[in-house]
Formats: C-alpha cells, sequence, structure tokens
C-alpha cells in the first residue's frame, strides 16, 4: 500500500537530498498527479 501521502512523505525525505530544477519540476509534476488522484477517489 503506497498512497498519495506516502509518496509526499517521501518527496519530502529527498528534498533534503536533492535541490534542482529537474527535482522541483518532478515534484510539482508529482504533487499535483496526486491531488488529481485523491479527487478521483472522492
Amino acid at each position: 500500500m503506497f498512497g498519495p501521502l506516502a509518496m509526499l512523505d517521501l518527496i519530502k525525505e529527498a528534498r533534503g537530498l536533492l535541490v534542482g530544477p529537474e527535482f522541483w519540476a518532478t515534484q510539482v509534476a508529482v504533487e499535483s498527479l496526486g491531488a488529481r488522484a485523491m479527487r478521483l477517489r472522492l
């Protein structure tokens, strides 16, 4: 079971390790996809 909230926690952990334009772009994409998935579930 790997839900959007768990992924967001992983992203927050990785935030301290990876900081760069590609990383931020990927994070924004993942967060928007996670929010979209949560909305679809409701």
